[in-house]
């Protein structure tokens, strides 16, 4: 993390990811929820920060714009190995919701584009298509019932953060 703060990463990955895709790297980023110590702001800074990627790299780069983000449930080990396990049933949040929906969407989003590119270039992949579509499909749904059943609204616009993508 250092030199930088956590106000500060969001920018980090903004940026970060541009300067990967400029230069045709796809990052896959993994997130943690129900991080000791995580507020509920943080977690919905987590689904705006997705969101700003999203918009802002697509702005930028247009078809070259790519990246996942995988959220994990937090485990204790390391310096914090005397937390306790994040329990999903018990311990989700509206912001917490938000950080996993955004997530998954995205990530539903990149596999639906990416086979796409992939069946040009292949054609035998298109068996595989319908199946991830469906899938990943029915995962994000999943989702949606889960908030909604938690009385969040997945739907409701999160404004991007206001960054700049640096141009290097």
């Amino acid at each position: 993390m250092k030199p930088f703060n956590a106000n500060e990463w969001p920018w980090v990955l903004l940026n970060g990811t541009y300067v990967f895709n400029k230069f045709f790297w796809f990052p896959a980023y993994t997130t943690i929820v129900g991080l000791p110590g995580s507020s509920e702001e943080d977690e919905i800074d987590t689904a705006r920060s997705i969101i700003t990627m999203e918009k802002k790299l697509k702005e930028k780069l247009g078809e070259k714009a790519h990246f996942t983000v995988t959220p994990l449930a937090f485990i204790p080990m390391g310096a914090l190995k005397y937390e306790e396990f994040f329990n999903v049933a018990e311990e989700l949040t509206p912001g917490r919701i938000l950080h996993v929906y955004h997530a998954w969407r995205h990530l539903a989003w990149e596999i639906h584009h990416g086979l796409r590119r992939i069946i040009k270039i292949n054609p035998s992949y298109i068996i595989f298509s319908p199946l991830a579509n469906f899938g990943t499909e029915l995962i994000v749904d999943g989702i949606k019932k889960w908030a909604v059943r938690k009385g969040v609204d997945v739907e409701k616009p999160l404004q991007p953060m206001d960054l700049k993508v640096e141009d290097y």
